[in-house]
């Protein structure tokens, strides 16, 4: 037996359909870019806040006395943390040795590049829910006649943090993508009974 619609029934389904469609392309598509955009803007904010960090004068008398006192450095990292909302910023000198800042989120970390060719950059460590952003940036000296790395600054963000606010920021525009859907759901029905209305009351075709 063949099944017949209302003609009610298909303009309903036809631009349910339709709404469906474009709602879940755009949120897809919004949901792709926020997480590239959000991530590029972690990766430069890192690398940017390594390398101010590295060349503040609380660092760098740091390192150039020989006793210094490291409370001004943890003073500087502590309110960058809170200005950048890092999960952790760090200091360490040739040796790899933490002189200040947080513990390191991840014992994994390199900064090879840095100490060894004086290079700033970006790295991620871990995976999954222990992944970990992070921007280092060379602590250099300049003694007069040479300058030396005599350091790096590691400025630490989670990305599971990162993944959290992208994952905010999608839920509401599917809430906003729902209440849509419902307004285009109303106005197929008035519309499918304005059509049938003009058609002298056409149930089905």
């Amino acid at each position: 037996m063949k099944v017949q619609f209302t003609l009610q029934t298909k303009i309903l389904g036809l631009i349910f359909f339709l709404i469906l469609l474009v709602i879940g392309v755009l949120t897809a598509t919004f949901a792709f870019n926020e997480t590239k955009e959000d991530v590029k803007q972690a990766e430069e904010l890192a690398l940017q806040t390594a390398q101010t960090l590295s060349f503040m004068p609380a660092v760098q008398e740091g390192f150039r006395e020989q006793n210094a006192n490291r409370q001004n450095m943890n003073l500087v990292i502590t309110k960058m943390m809170n200005q950048v909302d890092a999960s952790s910023i760090f200091i360490e000198n040739r040796e790899k040795k933490i002189i200040a800042g947080e513990k390191p989120i991840s014992e994994s970390h390199e900064t090879y590049k840095a100490l060894v060719f004086g290079s700033s950059y970006v790295t991620h460590v871990g995976k999954k829910e222990e992944e970990v952003l992070r921007g280092i940036a060379p602590v250099i000296l300049n003694h007069g006649d040479y300058t030396k790395v005599e350091g790096a600054v590691v400025v630490e963000f989670q990305m599971l943090q990162i993944r959290d606010r992208i994952s905010g920021e999608v839920k509401g525009m599917v809430m906003t993508s729902a209440i849509v859907l419902i307004i285009g759901v109303i106005g197929s029905i008035v519309l499918a009974r304005n059509i049938r209305k003009d058609t002298l009351g056409l149930g089905t075709l």
